[in-house]
């Protein structure tokens, strides 16, 4: 990127440890166009022992909480240049809800309930949005409730929205692959 606008947008936001990188690429990509090179390593990330985003914000809830508070700050900041930013933050609020209910009827799919915090993605996911109990990922943890966190792993192959949910997944890893989105 240049320089120059480096500087108009800013650096990173001291406010923001976890996802201060992303805020600020979105804040980029609202004042100039983004690119993206096939073929080409883009970045590296040194994995160790003392990364942030295993020490300070391992967890999935805290995750998704310094993503939205990320894409919350990056609309704000940029307001003026994205006249359509209050759908944009509906449709980025809905989107982490969904993923939030995902994350929790996952849990249910591998039998681990014990570990991931299902209770609390379904308040992030109502937080998030009023609407959250009519999406559709609410429907397939009301599903998994019902059969219960012991049947539901030896289930999961029958449960369409599980198989859904794993083909959409491969199809997503397999447009990652190819054009990097």
């Amino acid at each position: 990127m240049r320089t120059s606008l480096q500087r108009q947008v800013g650096g990173y936001d001291p406010e923001l440890p976890h996802a201060g990188d992303i805020e600020m690429w979105m804040r980029l990509a609202a004042h100039a166009d983004v690119g993206y090179v096939s073929g080409a390593d883009q970045a590296y990330y040194r994995v160790h022992g003392q990364n942030m985003s295993t020490t300070d914000f391992g967890g999935q809830l805290d995750d998704l909480r310094q993503r939205l508070v990320a894409y919350d700050s990056a609309l704000a900041k940029c307001a003026d240049r994205l006249p359509d930013a209050p759908v944009l933050r509906e449709t980025v609020h809905r989107r982490l809800a969904r993923y939030a209910l995902r994350r929790a009827y996952r849990a249910y799919d591998r039998g681990r309930t014990e570990v991931v915090p299902v209770d609390e993605l379904v308040e992030f996911a109502r937080a998030c949005t009023p609407a959250a109990d009519t999406l559709p990922e609410a429907r397939a943890l009301r599903l998994r409730r019902r059969v219960g966190p012991q049947a539901m792993p030896y289930l999961q192959p029958l449960v369409l929205s599980a198989l859904y949910e794993r083909g959409r997944e491969w199809l997503w890893w397999q447009s990652w692959k190819r054009r990097g989105l």
